[in-house]
């Protein structure tokens, strides 16, 4: 009698997957209504192997992943969507999480609580922006990030002047700098011959920039339809 080899079918069975993500790796735990099956590393490229592991494991099946918000955005969702993989980001905090689970976390206990959450029925899936909305908010982000290392530099100019005794002019020392407080700067830099406000003077420069462009950036963004005016900063007021 010849033995029959029997083929692996999930058809009509729901396959869960609990991803850990980080940058170089990935740790997937996958599931079934019944058990859990195996917690694996995945590399890069991650969603290629992703489905290629799940296609010969559980063929047939209908996939599902969710995954931790984080600094690896959205772009994974997508992706493995488009890969026949129904995916979910979810928030950290929504994720049921045990006293012992904290005081023990490893990736795999990550993925594996994931996986088993999401099976259950427990995981719900934040908001996904569009790509063009994430586009649109990067841009307000870097903007914010260059206005935090103008005022840094200032601060650093400043308290490098009370450091080697340099007093700044009554009428100068506002909080807003003019075209003709850092052009006092300059001349002090050149009396004193001082390398470091050379140094950050130069700082200043690039970075003010920088803050011009990413002005410029939010102009245009804001005259998008359907958008507002998200800035009304003026760069040609002649304040630093």
């Amino acid at each position: 009698m010849r033995n029959e080899v029997r083929k692996l079918d999930f058809s009509g069975q729901d396959i869960y997957c609990g991803l850990d993500v980080h940058k170089r790796s990935w740790r997937m735990t996958a599931c079934t209504d019944h058990a859990v099956v195996k917690t694996v590393s995945i590399e890069n490229p991650f969603v290629k192997h992703i489905k290629t592991y799940l296609e010969k494991k559980f063929p047939g099946g209908s996939y599902h992943a969710a995954y931790e918000a984080g600094f690896s955005g959205f772009w994974a969702q997508r992706a493995l969507s488009e890969a026949g993989i129904h995916t979910i980001v979810v928030h950290p905090a929504d994720i049921p999480t045990t006293h012992k689970e904290r005081d023990q976390k490893t990736d795999k206990r990550d993925s594996f609580k994931i996986a088993t959450s999401l099976r259950s029925g427990e995981l719900k899936g934040i908001y996904i922006p569009t790509e063009q909305a994430i586009k649109d908010r990067n841009i307000v982000r870097q903007r914010d990030r260059v206005a935090k290392d103008h005022r840094r530099v200032k601060n650093y100019i400043k308290s490098h002047l009370m450091f080697v005794g340099i007093d700044i002019p009554g009428d100068l020392d506002t909080r807003h700098w003019s075209a003709r407080f850092v052009k006092w700067l300059k001349q002090i830099q050149l009396i004193y011959k001082d390398k470091t406000l050379a140094l950050l003077l130069d700082r200043l420069a690039i970075i003010r920039k920088h803050q011009l462009n990413a002005v410029q950036a939010l102009r245009e963004l804001s005259k998008c339809s359907g958008c507002r005016a998200i800035d009304s900063y003026d760069p040609h007021r002649g304040n630093y």
